[in-house]
């Protein structure tokens, strides 16, 4: 998927006349999927709204509709963040909505059917939950998409909220094997329209206590894309 996103911003210029038509059904095929998964995810906003719930919406889903509108990736679900005290008023309206999950420290993966799956989570980053900035709302604005209304996390906010989880990962696959979305991640925002403050993004950095996490994953972003 993401040498098909690759080639097709550059018209796919030195790909294979037969390679072409494969590339563009893989972009096709990850398009419907992430198409079904932001419908439900706006349904279950929506009657978030109707409970005056604020929801800030996060990682892949926020880059497709906060700053990309063409992003395509690789999605098996959509990650929404609620506050502590709305976290189980939040399950409960989705169990209305024909939603189940478990729970754990950090989030409930809901699923509804055999394609609708939304991890709602309470706090902002896996890595900080146990630490002073575990109710961290980070700055944000409000967007509207679907008549679903919801909160978008700043650039700056964002790309360090896919840093630290893509480092999450890295651990949990013991560095081997690690899925590449986090590149596809990485680099819609830092070679975006808007450039990166890299003062804010370390200030920021230090303020939430991730540093060594940053560290790791830019240098290995630096050594997948130099």
């Amino acid at each position: 998927c993401m040498a098909a996103v690759m080639r097709s911003e550059n018209d796919y210029a030195g790909v294979p006349t037969a390679l072409i038509p494969r590339l563009k059904g893989v972009l096709r095929y990850h398009r419907v999927l992430n198409s079904g998964l932001y419908a439900a995810m706006c349904s279950l906003i929506r009657e978030y709204n109707k409970a005056d719930i604020d929801i800030l919406v996060m990682k892949g889903a926020a880059i497709k509709t906060g700053y990309n509108p063409n992003f395509v990736r690789p999605m098996w679900d959509v990650d929404i963040l609620v506050k502590s005290q709305d976290y189980t008023q939040a399950y409960g309206i989705a169990q209305l909505q024909g939603y189940s999950g478990s729970w754990s420290p950090h989030s409930i993966d809901m699923k509804r059917g055999n394609l609708e799956s939304i991890d709602l989570h309470h706090v902002f980053m896996r890595d900080i939950q146990n630490g002073k900035n575990s109710d961290f709302w980070p700055e944000c604005t409000l967007h509207t998409w679907n008549e679903a209304k919801f909160y978008i996390p700043e650039r700056h906010a964002l790309l360090l909220q896919l840093i630290a989880n893509a480092h999450t990962n890295f651990i949990q696959h013991q560095g081997t094997n690690v899925a590449l979305r986090w590149v596809m991640d990485l680099d819609a925002l830092i070679n975006g329209k808007d450039p990166i403050d890299w003062d804010k993004f370390v200030s920021l950095t230090k303020q939430l206590n991730i540093e060594a996490q940053v560290c790791i994953i830019l240098t290995a972003y630096d050594i997948v894309l130099p």
